[in-house]
């Protein structure tokens, strides 16, 4: 993306404090948290300016990546791969009474998702991972789609651990007998998320899940993507 319509996405998306914050972050580096209002809706959420947030931020507010109709009121969602809560705070003004669990493994989109979730008493943020197995694993170093791009393996030589958790570990931790949304989006790790799932799918009403084909290897492709929603 050009200077120019980077400029124009912040104007667009943030005002005037968008343009500031973006000039002033690309000049004089520094700190890129800007407190941005939520657009058509009370509140307002932490992104960091020019980073993937804001373009995170378009696709939920602007685009209604998650703004589905539901024929139930949620009382219980989880968030996997929350990044910095942008769903969970989407979720948090349309469901109030919601208990809403976001969890998020790296550190820096952790560090704004919990800045978040103090505006929103409703939303939980965990450090951690949702895997396949307990015990740890380690975030990849590089990041070639940005901070929403972020991925894990057992791999010790890439990067920071990370403690894990398996979706029974969460229902039992988090005493959650009944999960009405479980949001993915981990970068890939959806197979791993989703394995053994009969054990614990009826204990949860509707998933909604991101699909990440390119992280796929071709051998196991078919067996790893069902649908996205």
């Amino acid at each position: 993306m050009s200077a120019i319509s980077s400029l124009r996405m912040h104007y667009r998306l943030f005002g005037v404090p968008g343009i500031l914050k973006r000039a002033t972050v690309g000049i004089r580096g520094g700190h890129p948290e800007l407190l941005a209002k939520l657009p058509n809706r009370p509140g307002a959420v932490y992104v960091r300016i020019h980073t993937t947030d804001v373009l995170v931020f378009e696709h939920v507010f602007v685009g209604g990546g998650y703004d589905f109709p539901l024929e139930f009121r949620p009382k219980v969602i989880v968030d996997i791969g929350a990044n910095i809560g942008l769903a969970s705070v989407l979720f948090a003004t349309r469901y109030p009474d919601a208990r809403i669990i976001s969890i998020e493994p790296e550190p820096s989109n952790f560090a704004v998702l919990a800045m978040n979730a103090k505006m929103f008493p409703q939303i939980e943020p965990v450090h951690a991972a949702v895997w396949n197995h307990s015990d740890v694993a380690y975030i990849d170093p590089q990041i070639p789609y940005g901070h929403c791009g972020v991925q894990i393996s057992r791999n010790q030589a890439n990067g920071v651990s990370v403690r894990c958790l398996t979706v029974p570990e969460l229902i039992d931790g988090f005493n959650l007998p009944r999960i009405d949304i479980m949001k993915i989006d981990a970068e890939g790790a959806e197979c791993e998320i989703l394995e053994n799932a009969s054990a614990w799918m009826d204990n949860v009403n509707l998933i909604c899940a991101e699909l990440h084909e390119r992280f796929f290897d071709e051998l196991c492709c078919a067996d790893r993507v069902a649908a996205e929603v």
